[in-house]
């Protein structure tokens, strides 16, 4: 479906006002008019309410009548001089169209025409003279009738015109739209031929643009109007019914014609339609603008934010600019949630003026309501700042995001830029995973999928929402999934003192997994469907890495019962030290994470000829190093440092000695990687007596 322009109604069958039967009315007062002097009709009403459809709707209903109907298009020529002249050639062109037994008054209507030009334009210069140069004769008849007085051909023009049997109608539209000058120029044409016989006029204009355009310091604008139009019409004001119905309509037919899902929250409509977006239309112009625009916003967007917030913003962004610019400086007013409860009043860092500057943009224009409701209806975390308003803090951020709500601050950069930002682009990758998570095949399809470096971050945004319809047979196959793809992880960089490992992204995930096998479990089998999941889990998982993390987690529940009970848990713990124990060393140095591996294990159960491998101890090492970020109070530099896991390394040698001596098989195999020469430094500081402080 293509966009509707605004353009005015041409016939019946297109009236959703029920204005035929006004048109009609019209069409009826014009047939009843005295014509013998001339008559001036106006319709009026504002900018968009529909008079230029009034009129053709009229045009529409006197066209098989004998009233002969003529359009004068004033913007089309300007100047007092042109404007008389060009409408008297412009009425007898028409003229001599529209019958050919009204070609003599055509020839009366030109000649009153090039007299008036004539005696106003004196010497003859510029178009008009080039509009007469190549017609041999003809400027110096005029000039030779001029000696008989303009007023001679006015007289020869009114009789010829009262021979008429039926009046003339002259349309004079979009009068409204000129300039203050233009108005003025109009409305002395109209005095100035508006008493001919036969001749009725009917203007369309907004009466207070024209008044205020004819006012002057010894004229009264009304005063002066209501001397020149005999019979005014104005438009009735629309039916609010009316215009509800064609909102929905027009919404209905911008969106259906998109080719995507239109789905909304019809409570919430109910409040953003009359709150915010009916107060701001004024005509059925205003309606074709604004589901012209968010037909194309809803193309761009459609899906990716929530439909309700979508119409609210864009009614702001077409009738108040001002407000959506405003809108755009409190960004971060709005979408942020509220401090915890006791740090509520504390600094705001100016986001209550933001707030206020918004509604004082919207107050300018008469809409504060409007903005107060956007605020409160729409960015729900910035209506804290509105007298009475709700606090909401940060756990309903989740939520916002899942419905693709503004109120998010991901979603908020997404409608104004156009562009998925990183948060958001996250957050529709993990829709798109966690919709799979009953299907282990496509689960596991869809991680190893993304970009690697995403994986750890898209896992960062599964939430409790998409294991919401977690089957309970499927959920041992989706442990594994997870925590196999443990060893492909990049490791994230470092950017900040705080920093997530991708190998807690893992388990974080894991973890709600168990959580919500065992919340939704029934009472009699308290263990069973979490015992389940972790045996199809354990015997899936491929890193002896991944299955310590099951381990771990399965006796860490919050209530300190754990997810097993404490014979289960013992079995697992036995039955990882017996593969740790089976484990030669290549399978040990492929696991992603050795060193937690080992600290993990029970007495550190790995087959003791290992502890004499020179790359089993390299392993080891490597694995040790960590760095630390810290910050001195008052400055901004972040200084780094490495360490070592020294304790859990004398552990899994067995004594600081054996210790040393791996740390000698390690220097006897001459590497240059630059890595274990700086792991290998670090050792022989350890071993020196050297230790990280714990504060810098």
């Amino acid at each position: 479906m293509k966009t509707k322009g605004d353009n005015p109604i041409k016939a019946a069958d297109e009236d959703r006002l029920g204005r035929v039967d006004q048109a009609q009315q019209v069409a009826q007062a014009l047939y009843g008019i005295d014509a013998s002097e001339g008559s001036v009709v106006a319709i009026l009403g504002p900018w968009g309410s529909g008079k230029t459809s009034l009129v053709n709707l009229v045009k529409e209903r006197v066209r098989d009548s004998e009233l002969v109907v003529l359009e004068f298009n004033p913007w089309m020529f300007s100047g007092s001089e042109q404007l008389v002249g060009s409408f008297l050639s412009e009425i007898a062109a028409q003229l001599r169209v529209k019958d050919p037994k009204l070609a003599r008054f055509a020839d009366q209507f030109d000649t009153y025409g090039d007299m008036l030009t004539v005696a106003s334009v004196i010497p003859v210069v510029g178009p008009f003279l080039e509009r007469l140069k190549n017609a041999g004769g003809v400027l110096k008849k005029l000039k030779e009738r001029k000696k008989e007085g303009v007023g001679a051909y006015r007289a020869r023009l009114a009789e010829a015109l009262s021979q008429l049997e039926q009046p003339i109608v002259v349309v004079l539209d979009d009068i409204d739209r000129l300039t203050t000058q233009e108005i003025r120029d109009i409305f002395k044409l109209v005095r100035l031929t508006a008493s001919f016989p036969n001749i009725i006029y009917l203007l369309a204009f907004d009466r207070a643009r024209v008044e205020a355009a004819l006012q002057d310091v010894n004229i009264d604008g009304r005063a002066y109007l209501e001397k020149i139009v005999q019979l005014t019409i104005d438009l009735p004001v629309i039916p609010e019914s009316v215009v509800y119905r064609e909102i929905m309509d027009a919404l209905n037919d911008s969106l259906s014609g998109s080719g995507k899902e239109a789905e909304h929250d019809e409570v919430r409509l109910h409040d953003i339609l009359p709150e915010i977006v009916r107060p701001l239309i004024k005509n059925m112009r205003d309606i074709r603008r604004y589901t012209a625009a968010l037909r194309t916003s809803f193309g761009q967007l459609g899906g990716k934010i929530e439909l309700v917030d979508l119409i609210a913003l864009e009614a702001i962004r077409v009738f108040l600019p001002e407000t959506f610019e405003a809108m755009v400086n409190a960004r971060a007013a709005l979408t942020s949630p509220a401090p915890p409860l006791g740090a509520r009043y504390g600094r705001d860092d100016g986001q209550k003026d933001a707030i206020e500057a918004l509604l004082k943009s919207a107050d300018e224009r008469g809409h504060k309501a409007v903005a107060s409701a956007l605020v409160s209806r729409v960015f729900l975390a910035g209506s804290r700042h509105l007298s009475g308003g709700m606090h909401y803090d940060s756990s309903f951020m989740e939520t916002w995001r899942r419905d693709r709500r503004v109120a998010h601050p991901d979603v908020l950069a997404l409608y104004l830029e156009r562009i998925e930002g990183q948060g958001y682009v996250l957050f529709d990758l993990a829709e798109d995973v966690g919709s799979t998570v009953n299907d282990a095949s496509g689960f596991s399809t869809r991680l190893r999928e993304l970009p690697p470096d995403a994986v750890a971050d898209v896992l960062d945004n599964l939430g409790d929402r998409h294991f919401t319809q977690l089957d309970a047979n499927a959920a041992g196959d989706a442990l594994a999934v997870v925590l196999n793809i443990l060893p492909s992880l990049p490791e994230r960089p470092r950017t900040s003192l705080y920093h997530r490992s991708a190998g807690l992204s893992v388990q974080g995930v894991a973890y709600r997994l168990l959580k919500r096998i065992h919340d939704t479990a029934a009472a009699e089998d308290e263990h069973g469907h979490v015992t389940r999941a972790i045996e199809t889990a354990w015997t899936k998982i491929e890193w002896l890495s991944s299955k310590a993390i099951l381990l771990y987690l399965a006796e860490r529940e919050s209530d300190g019962s754990g997810f097993l009970d404490g014979g289960q848990l013992s079995a697992l713990h036995d039955r990882l030290n017996a593969e740790m124990l089976a484990a030669d060393v290549s399978q040990l140095l492929g696991e992603p994470e050795l060193i937690r591996l080992l600290v993990r294990v029970d007495g550190y159960a790995v087959q003791r000829e290992l502890l004499d491998d020179a790359q089993f101890a390299r392993a080891v090492l490597l694995g040790a190093v960590t760095e630390s970020r810290s910050q001195s109070l008052g400055s901004r530099a972040i200084r780094k440092s490495k360490s070592l896991f020294w304790d859990s390394m004398i552990k899994i040698f067995g004594t600081e000695v054996s210790l040393l001596a791996a740390v000698t098989l390690v220097r006897e195999l001459a590497e240059n990687d630059p890595d274990v020469l700086a792991a290998l430094e670090l050792a022989d500081k350890y071993a020196e007596g050297w230790r990280p402080r714990d504060f810098d």
